[in-house]
């Protein structure tokens, strides 16, 4: 007989709860990890390395330093075709793995690591970690990839007294990391020289696109004289010149490399390329019926509509296309070759004439000098200066004068400083020359000077 009072059984639904709530605990630890775990590496990602290296800092106290590890160019270069399941990846993540154990992450790219030096361990036993990571990577694979190879770059900061936050700490690590890759180096601390060298490179950059937005007014033009074996002026070779207003003159080998880092070499070119044809129109009523050599960076020579480009600026000064010279690297000509022998072809017909620059110090293929109709080779300073007295530098440039001539090519040889190398030229059979035993490059007022003269060079 039953009771009013009697209570219902509440166990089966007190651990069904209990079931419910660990199967929920269960799933959100599962949603966790795979929301702070990188996909294809099963590594952890940023953020919580970054969440790690703030609770270090905080913390202060012993050692405490990033390092930034990239595999290098030479997995870019397989990655694709070898690689596309990320095996190798995978295979240099575990090698990692073995010499730092669990204190990797992964970084924003997916060949790019992220290592926290842990207060128990000194600055030169992460070093000897750091060395052992480089090593482990850089071990042949076993096969079927024993034919491939490639290593890593590191990038190291450590904090100091003035450092200011895990922030500063990464922005230097990366700094580093990049500095290593352009120099080739596997493992690099940052310095504050680094530093130093970095923050004028950032502020010449953003001067540099300042530039660019006014027209490249603080940009100017010299004229270097090439002369015929009677020392005739008849071409110029169009140098670009930048004169800081607060730094002064600003070396080429400096915003040069730059301008092509970050693609503003295209609109430096393209104002070069107008600037110089339209001081040629006022010296061609002064008489000068000779050619400006204009020099063409490979990210130039790639665009899409360059032919129209330079086809346009001559129609806009009414030139024809004989006044123009485009000097090309040797490199340049080997990127994408048949887009290049299509427009090499078009703008010959337009009469525009092509040089290759500094030949004989890249790839020096007579098959491009048979693929591309090039009208001049110049012949690299570096084999001209002191050819008198080196047997080897006279050698390559009798070597280059005779492929000149089998194929009927121009040679003008450039950087002559001395009498002694102007007449070992000459008897080469040279056909034209440029240097400071003729002229440095000038003004444009001097350079008017020289050709309306009728002087030979050097005077």
């Amino acid at each position: 007989m039953s009771t009013q009072n009697e209570k219902p059984d509440q166990t089966g639904s007190s651990e069904e709860l209990r079931e419910q709530l660990s199967r929920l605990d269960q799933e959100n630890h599962e949603l966790k990890r795979l929301l702070n775990t990188n996909p294809d590496t099963g590594l952890p990602i940023r953020r919580l390395f970054e969440r790690r290296l703030q609770a270090r800092v905080q913390m202060g106290g012993g050692s405490c330093g990033v390092a930034v590890i990239r595999l290098d160019a030479a997995y870019d270069r397989i990655k694709d075709n070898r690689d596309p399941s990320k095996a190798l990846l995978v295979k240099s993540i575990l090698r990692i793995r073995r010499v730092l154990g669990e204190n990797i992450y992964q970084s924003d790219r997916a060949d790019e690591f992220l290592c926290l030096l842990q207060s128990d361990v000194s600055a030169e036993k992460f070093r000897q970690l750091l060395e052992r990571v480089v090593a482990a990577i850089a071990a042949r694979h076993e096969p079927p990839a024993d034919d491939v190879n490639f290593g890593c770059h590191v990038g190291v900061a450590l904090a100091d007294a003035d450092t200011r936050g895990p922030q500063e700490l990464m922005w230097k690590a990366a700094m580093a990391l990049n500095e290593a890759r352009e120099t080739g180096q596997r493992i690099l601390y940052y310095s504050q020289e680094l530093g130093d060298r970095t923050r004028t490179r950032e502020e010449l950059e953003a001067d540099l696109r300042d530039q660019l937005r006014k027209g490249f007014s603080h940009f100017y033009l010299l004229f270097q004289p090439i002369v015929n074996p009677e020392g005739t002026i008849v071409a110029a070779e169009i140098l670009v010149r930048w004169k800081h207003p607060e730094r002064g003159l600003v070396p080429p080998d400096v915003f040069i490399p730059m301008s092509e880092d970050n693609g503003f070499i295209r609109h430096i070119g393209q104002w070069a390329l107008y600037q110089s044809l339209h001081t040629l129109v006022d010296l061609r009523q002064m008489g000068f019926r000779g050619y400006f050599s204009v020099n063409t960076s490979p990210l130039q020579f790639n665009q899409p509509d360059l032919v129209e480009r330079v086809k346009g600026i001559l129609d806009n000064h009414q030139l024809h296309g004989r006044v123009l010279q485009l000097e090309l690297t040797e490199g340049a000509l080997l990127q994408n070759t048949d887009e290049v022998t299509h427009k090499v072809a078009e703008l010959r017909q337009l009469g525009v004439r092509f040089a290759i620059d500094d030949f004989g110090t890249g790839y020096s293929s007579l098959r491009y000098l048979q693929d591309f109709p090039v009208d001049t080779i110049k012949i690299d300073r570096s084999f001209v200066q002191g050819a008198p007295e080196h047997p080897n530098r006279q050698e390559i440039i009798r070597t280059i004068q005779f492929m000149a001539r089998s194929l009927k090519i121009q040679t003008q040889a450039e950087g002559v400083e001395t009498q002694a190398e102007h007449d070992f030229l000459l008897q080469q059979g040279c056909n034209t020359m440029q240097g400071y035993y003729y002229s440095p490059p000038v003004d444009v007022n001097r350079f008017s000077q020289l050709i309306t003269s009728g002087r030979k060079l050097p005077t």
